[in-house]
């Protein structure tokens, strides 16, 4: 029997494969910092070699097999994550061979039990880029889920180091990430990270005219709404309500700060600005973190 190989079809292919299993590896070991470029150079090379290795195979069976199935996918781990340690390298090359071991074992399930293997039979091109998508969707939004779930029940409970840069001053502080804080501030959706009362007043002190706005109770806040609406287009003074155990219908003062910047893995990330709402006290009783980051953070993390 003749076969007939397409080469430009098995590149693709593989291309896109090979992207959405790097791509789920990343998110599995939370490397937000690496770019999509990075993500398709990695597949390129993996499904580049791959082709040629189908074109002009090496002679021994053995070394073929391990060169096609070990080599390339670690190549492809450096390309991608450019991690200098062999040892992180070969830790990345296990979670993609486990994300690979998933994700076929999902395909499996869902051609062997399901109508779906209907379509597979007659699939052409463009219905493989639709499942393929719908795949990559499918198995993120599980990982999302599971972050949060992680959350939830206190198995994520990580302290993280931030600096917080707002005109001209800088503050170094522990954050707590709490998945429970989804406080949004009410006119743009824009998430609210808390900080304790001094945490503020030490960003703050370049002005002390909008510290005085700050410095606002919840036994007064409802006479001071009024002025602070006034000063909201230029100082991005909110006030923000929420609800928590023990209290209900609760109001935060908040305020724009220019820049939040979290230390992970010894890498900082520029979230960009963000609202700080601000806790009348101390966060935790022993100190041990003066700031409580929004859910929103779990992109990064």
């Amino acid at each position: 029997m003749k076969y007939v190989f397409y080469a430009d079809i098995f590149f693709v292919t593989n291309f896109i494969m090979d992207y959405i299993l790097l791509k789920i590896t990343g998110k599995l070991l939370k490397e937000n910092q690496i770019h999509t470029t990075s993500y398709l150079f990695g597949a390129f090379s993996g499904a580049g070699i791959l082709t040629l290795n189908m074109i002009f195979p090496i002679k021994f069976r053995i070394i073929n097999q391990i060169f096609a199935y070990l080599v390339i996918s670690f190549i492809m781990c450096i390309v991608t994550f450019r991690k200098k340690s062999i040892k992180e390298n070969i830790k990345i090359c296990f979670y993609l061979y486990v994300t690979a071991f998933l994700s076929g074992g999902i395909l499996n399930a869902v051609y062997f039990y399901t109508n779906f293997q209907m379509i597979l039979k007659g699939m052409n091109f463009i219905t493989f880029l639709v499942f393929a998508g719908g795949s990559y969707l499918i198995m993120n939004y599980i990982i999302h889920i599971i972050k949060i779930k992680m959350g939830r029940t206190g198995a994520k409970q990580d302290i993280i180091k931030v600096i917080l840069y707002h005109r001209g001053m800088r503050q170094t502080v522990n954050a707590l990430f709490d998945s429970g804080n989804s406080l949004k501030e009410p006119i743009s959706g824009s998430p609210v990270h808390i900080v304790d009362y001094e945490t503020a007043s030490n960003l703050l002190k370049k002005n002390q005219d909008i510290q005085k706005k700050i410095d606002i109770n919840e036994e007064s806040i409802n006479k001071e709404i009024g002025i602070n609406e006034k000063i909201n287009i230029n100082e991005k003074i909110r006030i923000i309500p929420y609800n928590s155990l023990g209290k209900k219908n609760g109001i935060m003062t908040a305020f724009e700060c220019e820049r939040v910047v979290i230390n992970i893995k010894d890498t900082e990330i520029d979230t960009g600005p963000a609202y700080l709402g601000i806790y009348q006290g101390e966060l935790c009783a022993k100190g041990k973190y003066k700031m409580i980051l929004n859910r929103s953070i779990d992109t990064w993390l």
